[in-house]
């Protein structure tokens, strides 16, 4: 009796734990809808240490808190909503410095915000994935072929990000006049390696298992 309340409590906590990850993918999931308009419509810059960090902008003088005459990049009054184009994935970032001189190609603006919004669709892919295996965590389907399929989906799509990054800084050869591009193996890469053989391993006992219980 005592052994049947302890695995109700336990399935109890893994049902709350999985339905709380669930809501977070879903909101996940919205957060990327609302990243693919705001790429297709907020202005692009391209973001460098001079025009994003305030520390830069000081004069050499004597005094901290002497400043020079304005110069580009000095704080608008506003802060606003920008697309940046310098890391190795796009990103929005709340703005408060005038971008420095722009190194995209004039009229090519374009296909560097079609480069940007595979990201958050990918992302979206991502967290639909998540979803389907914490409600799999739900159903209690935790050692299930279903559970390992999305497990080995989930590592795919960890190499596939560091794929997105590298072929990212290569499309800036296709709209930036300084393009820049290294091969560089992420962490992401070896997460999904890692997650790859996890459900390697669960397949092999999930197999094993079946094999055991047809044993008379």
């Amino acid at each position: 009796m005592e052994n049947d309340e302890n695995a109700g409590l336990y399935l109890n906590r893994i049902t709350k734990v999985s339905r709380g990850l669930i809501k977070l993918c879903l909101l996940q999931m919205i957060y990327c809808c609302v990243m693919v308009v705001l790429m297709l419509s907020l202005p692009i810059v391209e973001v460098t240490p001079l025009y994003s960090d305030p520390s830069a902008l000081r004069t050499r003088g004597s005094s901290e808190n002497q400043v020079s005459e304005k110069e580009p990049g000095w704080p608008s009054d506003n802060f606003r909503l920008v697309l940046n184009l310098t890391e190795r994935s796009p990103s929005i970032l709340r703005f408060s410095y005038e971008p420095g001189p722009s190194t995209i190609r004039q009229g090519d603006e374009w296909i560097a915000r079609v480069c940007a919004v595979p990201f958050p669709l990918y992302y979206l892919f991502g967290g639909f994935l998540f979803f389907r295996l914490f409600r799999s965590f739900e159903e209690m389907k935790i050692f299930k072929l279903e559970t390992v399929c999305m497990l080995r989906w989930i590592g795919c799509w960890l190499i596939g990000l560091n794929v997105m990054n590298q072929l990212y800084e290569f499309s800036s050869y296709l709209w930036s006049l300084d393009p820049s591009a290294s091969i560089a193996f992420e962490s992401t890469l070896f997460f999904g390696l890692f997650i790859l053989v996890v459900a390697w391993i669960l397949e092999e006992a999930s197999h094993l298992a079946k094999e055991q219980s047809l044993t008379v």
